[in-house]
């Protein structure tokens, strides 16, 4: 606002511009169309009264010009009120929010609790100054705390990632003990009978062909009756051996069917390749003599049926078609490998 009071000599006038000139200041801080429009109305009274005085003109209407200068101070003094009042509403919904967001962790947040009291507190208040501090105070004590919350919820995050890989190493740990035959540390029956049937369900769609062989040591119950059950558990534990070595591809699946029986499960193999594999087991088992203690070692043999899997097959058939070609294998005079032959 450019007039120069110093032009006006009587103290009234003076006066009156220096409010004029208040109001005008308070408005433009505030900001907004209306402020302006206050401005520029506090800007007009001014001159007019600033002109009026230097030409010391005697027509100027006081009554009419006070009027006008309350007007425009009630005007200015209701448009900061809203806008005080836009501003409390403001900081009072921020408020809101904070304390919803913090109030889940009230222990470690109490110091964020208690400033926004205070700062509930400024906002119930006339003071634009307080409220200017607080919110201020606020901000910076708020970023602190949430910077602080991170930091928690990353630690939090980094020991749940460590626990969950604990908890999942030890689940797979508890599964594959829940698989395995605790003796042999074969595969035991429940999982043979489980990925059984995923061959078949596979097959379905890739129609490769599977084999399955089961195997039975020849005159176990004998070994059990003459050298004892450790001594026959040693045959098994050995027997176990041979075939993880005979069957190493991954695809080889092979189980601790149940006593002295195992079984193997032969994906993406043909019945000639199955016989020839069960004839290479066979003649290894042969050629040893596994020792069941300390200087003493027996001769055992193999009795093996080996069947393929054919279209329609159930697990149980399966199983069964194989089981049969064992003890065809056994009625023969044992140590020895039947096929089942492919139904017509």
């Amino acid at each position: 606002m450019a007039q120069d009071i110093r032009h006006t000599a009587h103290p009234a006038v003076k006066t009156c511009i220096e409010v004029l000139q208040a109001v005008a200041r308070s408005a433009a801080a505030l900001g907004d169309e209306d402020g302006d429009e206050i401005v520029k109305q506090c800007e007009l009274l001014v001159s007019r009264i600033s002109t009026a005085s230097a030409n010391k003109q005697a027509g100027l209407d006081w009554n009419e010009i006070g009027d006008l200068a309350v007007k425009l101070v009630e005007r200015e003094h209701d448009f900061a009120l809203a806008r005080f009042a836009d501003f409390r509403q403001m900081i009072w919904v921020v408020i809101q929010g904070l304390r919803e967001a913090f109030q889940d962790e009230q222990s470690a947040d109490n110091e964020v609790v208690q400033h926004l009291s205070r700062l509930n507190k400024a906002v119930d208040s006339d003071s634009i100054d307080e409220l200017r501090t607080e919110v201020v105070a606020a901000v910076v004590l708020i970023n602190r705390a949430i910077e602080d919350r991170k930091k928690r919820q990353r630690d939090q995050l980094e020991e749940l990632g460590t626990q969950l890989n604990r908890m999942r190493h030890e689940l797979l740990q508890a599964q594959q003990e829940l698989a395995l035959d605790p003796m042999t540390r074969l595969y035991n029956r429940a999982s043979f009978d489980e990925l059984l049937e995923k061959t078949i369900e596979l097959s379905l769609f890739s129609g490769q062909t599977s084999c399955l062989m089961m195997i039975d040591i020849d005159h176990f119950k004998e070994i059990n009756d003459r050298h004892g059950h450790v001594r026959g558990d040693n045959v098994v534990l050995q027997v176990a051996e041979v075939l993880r070595k005979t069957f190493p591809r991954k695809t080889d699946f092979v189980a601790r069917y149940g006593g002295d029986e195992f079984a193997v499960i032969l994906q993406d193999t043909q019945l000639h390749d199955g016989e020839m594999l069960a004839n290479r087991l066979l003649a290894d088992i042969k050629s040893r003599a596994l020792e069941v203690a300390d200087g003493e070692s027996l001769k055992i043999s193999l009795s093996i049926g080996v069947s393929a899997l054919q279209t329609n097959d159930t697990a149980s058939a399966w199983v069964s078609r194989s089981d049969q070609a064992l003890y065809e294998a056994k009625r023969a005079g044992r140590g020895r490998v039947t096929s089942a032959q492919r139904e017509a």
